[in-house]
């Protein structure tokens, strides 16, 4: 069957190239270190070797090969055999198709080796064809250009559709002036270990979502033996109840508890309850941003995160999680007795004004990012549904406000009302949250997909200040010289939990590695703006 040209790839783990490369040369086969722009197995030493004969004979042939490196104690992970597209027993038209079975096409650009922006170009066009990028490390040049390889797969289709697919994608690449150097067609007719590939090509098997039920009884395993101080005093455990879904989830702000967690928000099965909380929690958050603007304190703190998107990105901006503050003037310390008027203050205010079903005499407080750059505090206010519209009893659900000390601003805050509450208070101007982003992004050790899309979405509105990216990383990622180590391809590293922010917000379309590389283009384009011009960044302090 298939008999013809045939082409045997034999891939081993990746702490065994250097091993492969000698195994390799002793034999005269050629090997090659395939590295995919991304995925859970990036790196993918194999051997190639062709012949002319059938499938038969490329098993036996894998079968000796296999047996071989066995002998040389390398264990293989990934055997691929490709026929080329003409040999006989391959589709010609999708009713032939084999299901299961695919075409693989390996189109090689040539690049510019330092134009990141170019190479994410072609990162995001491969993907409009179902086609993902990769190199071969052990391949050089030295002309000041690189190798990229685009690999398109056409599952359960025949050749006609399979080239049809190549033709637009050869035609699109041609349209955005890349240099296609080659183009290989190949029929994959065995690849026992696809899942290999998985986080890169989308027909890999899926990362697997978080079990909440397995994790809520874990956390409840835990409370019912745990000290009380195991855990933050603004976390509780939420009541079960019919039709109502609510979860214990991990808060990296509270790591430093051996058990750091938070109550997540509710989800209804009935979608007449869930309008119904969420108004009531987006009436509670409004009269709360509304009760800080009109007190005393309202000078000493800058709003940022997620309530003041909107402002900006009017519907595109996510549902507001909780209020986020920076305590100006930054010298003030988190155990201060100023901060601690501070803190009094705000849950004072609440209880003597305390609007829709707030309960401020039953805040609590807890200390967080106490492991981090910059120490906070947090005050959550529990409220009670008061407008219940519809049979039942909704649950209970808390504000949360947190408070961060210790925050340098680099530029004056603007003063904005936030919608929909209408509160007028100082803010931090989009640029300087877009860095921030990107620095928690960079260097926290627990980075959060929620970032990633409001920096995503603040990089389409604002450009992202390099200057200040810089300035701010600098106490981290300063090399011994005293140079501050950072380029736009850094962000491509970045690994954010994209997995639970996509079970919170379905709705919100495309994987990490699109959002990533998103990011890292605007990156890009402001560090090269940055390196043609000394200017400052406009109201820079």
């Amino acid at each position: 069957m298939y008999d013809g040209e045939l082409e045997i790839h034999v891939t081993v783990s990746s702490w065994q190239a250097d091993q492969l490369d000698a195994f390799a040369d002793s034999r005269g086969l050629k090997v090659s270190r395939i590295e995919l722009d991304h995925g859970r197995t990036p790196v993918q030493p194999m051997l190639t070797l062709t012949l002319r004969g059938s499938l038969d004979d490329a098993r036996a042939r894998v079968a000796q090969l296999r047996a071989e490196l066995m002998d040389a104690r390398m264990q293989p992970v990934r055997v691929k055999i490709e026929a080329a597209p003409w040999n006989p027993d391959v589709p010609v038209t999708d009713d032939e198709a084999q299901p299961g079975l695919h075409f693989e096409h390996h189109v090689k650009l040539r690049l510019p080796a330092d134009d990141l922006g170019r190479l994410l170009e072609a990162s995001r066009l491969a993907r409009r064809h179902d086609a993902r990028t990769s190199r071969n490390a052990r391949r050089r040049r030295d002309d000041g250009t690189t190798e990229r390889f685009v690999t398109q797969r056409c599952f359960d289709v025949g050749r006609t559709t399979s080239r049809a697919r190549l033709d637009a994608l050869l035609k699109d690449l041609d349209g955005h002036d890349f240099e296609v150097l080659e183009v290989e067609e190949e029929y994959v007719v065995l690849d026992d270990n696809i899942r290999l590939d998985a986080g890169w090509m989308g027909h890999a098997e899926p990362i697997a979502r978080m079990n909440f039920s397995t994790s809520e009884s874990r956390v409840r395993g835990l409370a019912a033996v745990a000290a009380e101080d195991d855990f933050p005093a603004t976390f509780h455990l939420p009541d079960p109840a019919e039709g109502v879904t609510q979860h214990p989830v991990f808060d990296p702000a509270l790591k430093q508890f051996p058990n750091a967690f938070r109550t997540a928000p509710p989800t209804f099965d009935d979608a007449g309850q869930a309008q119904a909380w969420h108004a009531a929690r987006e009436q509670a958050l409004a009269h709360v941003l509304r009760v800080i603007a009109r007190s005393p304190w309202a000078d000493h703190l800058v709003a940022r995160g997620s309530v003041t998107l909107p402002v900006w990105l009017g519907d595109d901006a996510r549902r507001p999680g909780d209020i986020d503050f920076v305590v100006v003037p930054h010298f003030l310390q988190a155990d201060s007795a100023e901060a601690h008027a501070l803190l009094d203050g705000i849950v004072g205010a609440l209880a003597a004004d305390p609007g829709p079903g707030l309960r401020a005499a039953d805040a609590t407080r807890e200390g967080i990012w106490t492991y981090e750059r910059a120490e906070g505090r947090r005050i959550v206010v529990p409220f009670d549904v008061v407008q219940d519209v519809v049979p039942g009893a909704l649950p209970s659900g808390v504000v949360q406000i947190d408070l961060v000390f210790d925050e340098p601003l680099p530029v004056e805050p603007d003063r904005a009302v936030l919608p929909p509450s209408g509160a007028e208070l100082f803010v931090a101007p989009p640029a300087l949250q877009l860095a921030w982003k990107v620095q928690w992004l960079v260097t926290d050790g627990y980075p959060q997909g929620k970032d990633l899309y409001d920096a995503v979405l603040l990089s389409r509105h604002a450009a992202l200040p390099w200057q200040i990216l810089v300035d701010l990383l600098a106490p981290e990622v300063r090399q011994p010289s005293g140079a501050v180590a950072l380029t736009a391809s850094d962000i491509l590293a970045i690994e954010p939990d994209w997995d639970a922010f996509g079970v919170d917000h379905p709705h919100i379309r495309g994987d990490r590695r699109e959002w990533v590389e998103e990011l890292a283009l605007a990156a890009h384009r402001s560090e090269r703006a940055a390196r043609e011009t000394e200017e400052p960044w406009p109201g820079r302090s």
